[in-house]
């Protein structure tokens, strides 16, 4: 069975020394606007070093079945003042980001797809906070493509690629998540809907 609505982040970072609008502008099936994105604990953005403020270019892209092979909507948003980024705690820079962008839509999606993991073995990932975020409510996946050590992340090759993909999951079986990814469209490693929202957030941080 399916979600009714699925969702994939991706968040990249840059240094930003030009003067953007906040005024929200369209993209596509979705929308884009500026926001500001703090500390995860406090909520309150941080002091920055000098050379440029560090933002983030957040994406999203909803679709309705694994093996869709185009998005039923997209979302992105440039995200100023983010955490700095501190070795152990990635999802204190990255977690704020993806929920200033769920904002956003609608409505909560039912499932929701990160690039990265949900647990470190004994300890949380990013996908673990995101999905504590809803009180447990929404399933989460993540993938990654490096292998961390103490991550049993399940792996999955896709198409020729003998690098496999690490799935993680919450709120799913993570045998079941990792045959769901595996069933993505696309004959490359990285399914196609996740090539997507990887390239609007890159194309944000340009």
């Amino acid at each position: 069975m399916t979600a009714a609505m699925i969702a994939a982040f991706d968040v990249h970072y840059f240094r930003d020394d030009r003067e953007r609008s906040t005024s929200p502008s369209p993209l596509g099936r979705g929308q884009r606007s500026a926001i500001n994105c703090g500390s995860f604990l406090s909520g309150k953005p941080r002091a920055f070093r000098a050379g440029g403020l560090h933002s983030a270019s957040a994406a999203a892209v909803l679709f309705r079945e694994y093996s869709d092979a185009e998005s039923a909507a997209e979302y992105s948003a440039i995200i100023r003042e983010v955490a700095h980024y501190v070795a152990g705690q990635f999802y204190r820079r990255e977690l704020p980001c993806i929920l200033r962008l769920i904002e956003q839509l609608d409505e909560a999606p039912d499932e929701m797809v990160i690039d990265g993991y949900v647990t470190l073995g004994k300890k949380p990932g990013l996908g673990q906070y995101l999905f504590e975020s809803f009180g447990g409510r929404i399933p989460v996946v993540g993938v990654a493509k490096s292998r961390y050590r103490t991550a049993p992340g399940i792996e999955v090759l896709r198409g020729r690629s003998k690098r496999p993909l690490y799935v993680t999951s919450a709120g799913i079986d993570p045998h079941l998540a990792a045959e769901r990814i595996k069933a993505m469209h696309g004959p490359h490693r990285v399914p196609t809907l996740l090539r997507r929202v990887d390239l609007l957030a890159r194309q944000g941080a340009r």
